[in-house]
């Protein structure tokens, strides 16, 4: 086996093994916030997707994006990871334009339509994998993220992800409860 894949894998066992202690002991403790756990998901999002080989240079950082989406920025900043895929993680917060094409990783927030039409059409074509909590998968957006009752659930579009070169696994597609 890879010796990457194994430790990928080691690390998403942990990483969802945290999760789900998190989860199950909330019933017990003070609830976790739910941007917190988003979070963690979207993390564990990027470790299940492949981008193509010419996409992040070796030795570059990895570059998680956060447009108008403070709160998953904040729960990024509180998992307190300082890697992803073996790269640096740099958490940027953008305004839109040229620098979304810096990103490797870009969280959306509440935004209007047009906005977010003109974000997308600055991404064309870059390997740059998209996840929302606030849309539904459409319009190029590859991960959309809900909140049904107690669970944090997802869909996911594979189809945008591959027009662009990514390759989201198939474990993490098993989990989506919905994909494109």
């Amino acid at each position: 086996m890879n010796l990457v894949f194994a430790r990928t894998c080691r690390r998403w066992a942990l990483q969802t093994g945290i999760t789900l202690l998190l989860c199950s002991s909330a019933s017990y403790a003070a609830p976790i916030a739910d941007y917190r756990l988003k979070a963690a998901i979207v993390y564990n999002l990027a470790l299940f997707t492949n981008w193509p080989g010419n996409a992040m240079p070796v030795g570059s950082a990895f570059n998680a994006c956060f447009l108008n989406a403070p709160e998953l920025r904040q729960g990024m900043q509180e998992l307190a990871v300082t890697t992803l895929l073996g790269r640096r993680l740099e958490l940027q917060t953008v305004q839109g334009g040229d620098s979304l094409r810096d990103c490797e990783l870009l969280v959306v927030g509440a935004m209007p339509r047009e906005k977010w039409n003109a974000a997308r059409n600055s991404l064309a074509g870059s390997a740059i994998l998209t996840v929302s909590d606030q849309f539904e998968v459409q319009d190029g957006l590859m991960i959309a993220l809900k909140t049904e009752g107690t669970r944090i659930v997802f869909d996911a579009d594979n189809s945008a992800a591959r027009a662009v070169g990514l390759v989201m696994s198939s474990k993490l597609l098993r989990l989506a409860r919905n994909v494109r």
